[in-house]
Formats: structure tokens, sequence, C-alpha cells
């Protein structure tokens, strides 16, 4: 089942970052079953993250379990202290929405931080972003303009940490793309 490309707020609708990017990922080849499991999985593997880093105990029997040792290995080694978790932010100018998974403070900076469940780096994950950097300091909350996209290791290994570096050209790319994405619906 699809989720709604948009999220009403005072009745007005702001599209998702995720179906702007859409056009850029090809998943028509995929079976709708698979894709449906594997977004339980990546929706488990954020729950337990959650739980993790409230300080509750968390025991995961499931297929995310390998996804949630990995991040476990890159918990104890960093030791991030969580700043917001599951958070939804919204821009009325481009009327888009985007849930970040966390902003986390690393020694004396604050990085927006994204979990990756999948098995290879997407090439939507630099706009992916710089729109969610967009949203963030919207609010006038100053986040690094070094973005970090942590890829949990399915089988419970080192996670893999991609960087992704502010870039105006970048932004204002994404920026199209909104507008662009608004003009067609």
């Amino acid at each position: 089942m699809k989720q709604e490309n948009f999220i009403m707020k005072d009745f007005v609708k702001y599209y998702r970052v995720s179906t702007i990017l859409d056009k850029y990922n090809d998943f028509s080849f995929v079976d709708e079953k698979v894709l449906k499991e594997k977004q339980q999985v990546g929706t488990a593997v954020h729950d337990f993250i959650e739980s993790i880093c409230c300080g509750s105990i968390a025991f995961s029997e499931g297929r995310e379990t390998g996804y949630v040792n990995s991040f476990i290995k890159w918990y104890e080694i960093v030791k991030p202290q969580y700043m917001l978790m599951e958070e939804r932010f919204f821009d009325d100018e481009l009327r888009i929405t985007g849930k970040i998974d966390a902003i986390v403070k690393i020694e004396d900076s604050l990085y927006l931080l994204d979990y990756k469940t999948c098995a290879s780096k997407s090439k939507t994950w630099r706009m992916q972003a710089h729109f969610y950097k967009y949203l963030v300091e919207k609010t006038n909350l100053k986040i690094s303009d070094t973005m970090l996209f942590l890829r949990l290791d399915a089988n419970g290994g080192q996670p893999f940490l991609h960087t992704y570096s502010f870039s105006q050209n970048t932004l204002n790319g994404c920026k199209q793309a909104a507008r662009d994405f608004l003009a067609s619906v």
C-alpha cells in the first residue's frame, strides 16, 4: 500500500520530499510485495533505533535485527547526543514536507542524520540531504553543512557513513525540482 504523496496542514497540501524524488528512482521492476516488506523492515529499524536512543532496552528478533545491530556498533563508538528524532518539517514557500530521522550533536556540531537500510547508495540521497537541511534551517535551527547518511548492514556488520557537503547549486536544483513537481500536480 503506497502512502499518500502529500500531507494536509492548515488545509494546504504539502508534498513529501520522497514524492518529489520518486521520479529519480525506478522501482517499477520490483514486486509490490517486496517493496512493502522492505518498507516494514525500515519502519521497524527506525522504531528500534528510537527506543535505543531514548534509553529503552530493545530486543529485535525479526528481519530488522542485523540493521539494528549495525546501528548499535556505530552508536557505541560515536556516542551521539540526540536533539530531535523523527520530526516532520514543513515549508510554506515550496509546499514541501519531510520527516527527518534525527538531528544529533557530535562533539560541538549539530548534524542531520538519516538511516538507510538498502544495500547500496542511492543517487537521490544528496538531494534528500539538501531538502532536509533546507527544511530544518527554515525553522532557524542551524545545522552543519555536512549531512550524514548511515547505511546500515543487513547482517549486523559495521555501517557505512555517507557524508554530503552542502552546495548552493544542489539546493537550487532541489528547489527547482520542487517547483517543477508543484507545476505538474
